[in-house]
């Protein structure tokens, strides 16, 4: 074989190993406690949360077991000690939150913030402590406060060392979340997962539905996603959208809501999506609501769910559509009655495209040069996880974690990409040291 041959077969070998990323499958279950989630700035973004995304971390030399709540709106990992003090929102809160309405935020007083799993610092000798003023305060008025300290964390089939994380000692919160967004002060997660190796480039691509979700770390998986991935540049975790407006395949009209550009937060961790009054305005009026002044939420006619009125928005010149429908919402908290499942922005500061939107598109994070990427996510997914959703309604939505046939199918898929990338490793040492002797032989 001629050595330039050789050279191009290595290359594709050690290209596939690097790019394969890391793949992290997550359920996507009702908190236990139905608790909101509610990012304390608007740089930081609010999470609004009715479902969380959760994963299973190892923490530290004794592995401790904790779940965590994924979010791309936050950037640092924070877990409940095992001496948690759980308290109510009147015992621990943040300073003048906002008035959320009941409809958004529901948060039960019977419940244990330790019910998630804790984490022992006491027990893990690779635990280093840094300080006492972890603090975070949401906009609900739930808080926590504790220590920072430094340890390894497992995810998956990966050990991150030396990752800083807070330890609560008090809270008001239920869970603690891994956030995955971009961070300046330290090396967070995704920074570290970088900088250690285990990928390639500080990027991510979420792909959401109402049950099941994945994050692929340091890669992107081309087969998610429909056309090609519109691309802008992200200012303090958020973007441009230019021109928003309804539109209907019944008529040709056209209702515009946004003529400009708008600032815009792209969180993953947020159900809700937080709009503009006047935008909430013209969609209630479009689905032929009324404003209900008690929930603060436009009241929306039950069968409102099947139009076709699509929200539109642009990204980079490329035009993407979200079904007005996705935004109605009819549950046990709203008593039969169907309501536009928006929350007016001036309440926590700031424009977010919730899940409620994103769970439309493939979204790319690409960190290191501050750019968001998005394309329609591919026919096939959503119609899977419409499937998938139907064969599961009997299934309890107040768990906490994957069952263990969950667990055991996502631990088979990271073993499966493990022995992957150690063939494909293989491979490549074997294929240099016939290359090394061929060079040999030759001179």
């Amino acid at each position: 074989m001629p050595v330039s041959v050789m050279l191009i077969l290595l290359t594709v070998l050690l290209s596939s190993i690097v790019e394969s990323g890391i793949s992290l499958d997550f359920e996507i279950v009702s908190s236990q406690i139905e608790q909101n989630y509610k990012r304390d700035t608007f740089d930081t973004a609010v999470a609004l949360q009715r479902n969380v995304y959760l994963t299973n971390l190892a923490i530290g030399s004794n592995k401790d077991d904790v779940v965590v709540s994924i979010d791309t709106g936050s950037s640092e990992l924070w877990v409940m000690s095992t001496d948690v003090s759980c308290q109510t929102v009147s015992q621990l809160h943040s300073e003048n939150p906002p008035d959320i309405p009941h409809l958004f935020n529901d948060l039960p007083q019977d419940y244990s913030c330790a019910a998630n799993g804790t984490f022992n610092t006491k027990d893990s000798a690779t635990y280093q402590f840094i300080s006492n003023d972890f603090s975070i305060g949401f906009a609900d008025g739930s808080a926590a406060i504790g220590e920072y300290g430094r340890d390894d964390v497992g995810v998956g089939n990966v050990t991150i060392e030396g990752l800083k994380l807070g330890v609560a000692n008090a809270s008001s919160v239920d869970m603690g979340i891994l956030g995955i967004g971009r961070n300046d002060k330290y090396g967070n997660f995704v920074s570290l997962l970088r900088k250690q190796g285990h990928i390639n480039s500080a990027q991510y691509a979420i792909y959401l539905n109402d049950k099941t979700g994945n994050i692929l770390f340091g890669s992107v998986d081309d087969t998610k996603y429909i056309g090609h991935l519109a691309t802008t540049h992200m200012e303090n975790s958020a973007v441009h959208i230019k021109e928003v407006w309804l539109s209907s395949s019944d008529s040709n009209a056209k209702t515009t809501i946004q003529s400009g550009s708008k600032h815009v937060i792209f969180d993953t961790g947020s159900t809700f999506s937080t709009l503009p009054s006047n935008w909430i305005q013209k969609i209630g009026q479009s689905l032929n609501g009324t404003y209900d002044d008690n929930e603060m939420a436009y009241q929306v006619p039950c069968e409102m769910k099947d139009i076709d009125t699509k929200f539109n928005f642009k990204v980079s010149n490329t035009t993407l559509s979200v079904p007005v429908s996705d935004f109605i919402i009819n549950n046990e908290r709203t008593n039969g009655k169907c309501y536009l499942g928006i929350m007016d922005e001036s309440l926590i500061g700031g424009t977010i495209f919730g899940s409620d939107i994103l769970k439309q598109f493939y979204v790319v994070f690409n960190l290191e040069d501050n750019k968001l990427s998005i394309a329609p996510v591919t026919h096939e997914d959503i119609a899977s996880e419409s499937q998938s959703s139907s064969q599961n309604q009997s299934q309890s939505q107040s768990q906490s974690k994957p069952s263990n046939s969950e667990e055991d199918r996502f631990a088979n898929r990271s073993e499966a990409s493990t022995y992957r990338k150690k063939t494909l490793l293989y491979v490549y040492c074997i294929s240099l040291m016939l290359l090394s002797i061929y060079v040999i032989v030759l001179y």
